[in-house]
């Protein structure tokens, strides 16, 4: 199954050239919007210019530590810019921790569980039209930090996912789009983190 969701380039999409290598997260709202509701969403230039206005309020209150902006914007700020244009969004962690009498942090006996809800939730959101947004490490693409995808499709076999299509907005010259992940590498690169979009 995969979705028809418009394609979009942090780097070539007249992102601010100040920005572009921490514009991944607001690029993939974007195609999320554009497929979810089509022209509702200004230009990746005005979302990101809202996300920075957005993340220095939400820092002088206390409600986050910092901008942030090391790696690009926090999953709220993209939660926040989504119901601003009116498509619900939400972000979910499917880790697991157990810390011991040595204060000593390791997966917990549930790491395994939360893995595959996550999986699962992944699978039913792109069944349900609702492309998810979810971050990976370093080296999936060639940016050095961390880094989002959008989520546009999935394959299984006997019922269980076999991989995931994505677009990748890490595109300096050509469209990264639907691009085939096998669950293996996948879960290499997953940082269990996710924003529910729509």
């Amino acid at each position: 199954m995969k979705l028809k969701v418009p394609y979009h380039s942090q780097f070539r999409d007249s992102v601010r050239e100040e920005w572009k290598s921490k514009a991944c997260t607001v690029t993939c709202l974007k195609m999320a919007g554009d497929f979810l509701v089509p022209e509702r969403l200004p230009s990746i230039d005005e979302l990101f210019s809202e996300a920075l206005f957005h993340s220095e309020s939400m820092r002088s209150k206390g409600l986050i530590a910092d901008i942030a902006l090391s790696n690009g914007f926090p999953h709220d700020v993209i939660i926040l810019l989504a119901h601003n244009y009116g498509i619900p969004a939400y972000r979910e962690e499917f880790k697991s921790k157990s810390i011991n009498t040595n204060s000593e942090i390791k997966e917990s006996q549930y790491s395994g569980d939360m893995l595959n809800e996550g999986i699962n939730r992944l699978r039913q959101s792109i069944e349900n039209g609702k492309p998810p947004i979810v971050s990976v490490l370093p080296g999936l693409s060639e940016g050095t930090s961390f880094h989002t995808i959008l989520l546009v499709g999935f394959e299984e076999e006997n019922g269980v996912v076999s991989g995931f299509y994505y677009h990748d907005p890490d595109s300096k010259v050509i469209d990264l789009e639907s691009i085939f992940i096998p669950i293996s590498k996948f879960l290499e690169f997953w940082r269990k983190m996710a924003i529910f979009v729509g």
